[in-house]
């Protein structure tokens, strides 16, 4: 192994380098990513309880069922509520999309990803052998630039991209606090309604200590 390393030219070296740290910074983003998720949908899930608190405190629910029926339904009234707004701009974008799209004639939208396509860089990459494989071994040279010269259509496929992005992003926030809230809901059914003895154990002795 050490041989095999010894014999690779400084250009192969710095290309095993560049593969090894992006590795590593994508182990990292997927690790850092999974853990903001899972933090965020338990403060989400939490929500289940300030729904649920005053009803399970008048001990008006005595069974699981019930318990899953009304929590998913305030669950499901709150999702209507905070969907609206980010549904309302993705129809009012879209519908500025088509609209502009009818009066050009270009109902397939094409002007919208051609537009789009003018904010990209392009990028040569000088390609290389390494181990056999055509891979990158420098920086990329850049071969043009976003064109940002005005016209109506272009900045209104920019306008519409952002509208569109915020308004899916809050979108997808939304779904994603209503599976958040579903599993804190199936999560509560089992803290409850579930018959465990060690509970009922530890329920006893604290009613003894209390004597």
């Amino acid at each position: 192994m050490f041989t095999m390393l010894i014999k690779l030219s400084e250009n192969d070296k710095r290309v095993l380098i560049a593969i090894c740290l992006i590795i590593l910074l994508i182990i990292v983003l997927v690790g850092y990513l999974s853990l903001l998720v899972r933090n965020v949908m338990r403060r989400q899930g939490k929500k289940v309880d300030f729904m649920m608190y005053d009803i399970m405190k008048a001990r008006v629910i005595v069974d699981s069922k019930t318990f899953g029926k009304v929590a998913r339904y305030k669950s499901n009234v709150y999702f209507l509520k905070k969907t609206w707004i980010p549904l309302l701009i993705l129809a009012v974008f879209i519908s500025a999309l088509l609209i502009y799209g009818a009066i050009i004639g270009d109902i397939g939208l094409k002007y919208f990803a051609k537009n789009i396509n003018t904010l990209s860089f392009g990028f040569v990459w000088p390609m290389g052998e390494f181990f056999g494989l055509h891979v990158p071994v420098d920086w990329p040279t850049i071969t043009h630039y976003p064109d940002l010269s005005f016209e109506f259509g272009k900045y209104l496929s920019y306008v519409c991209l952002i509208g569109l992005t915020y308004g899916g992003i809050k979108f997808f926030i939304c779904i994603q606090s209503l599976i958040a809230r579903e599993l804190r809901i199936s999560s509560l059914k089992k803290t409850y309604f579930t018959k465990d003895l060690n509970k009922l154990s530890e329920l006893q002795k604290d009613r003894k200590s209390v004597v």
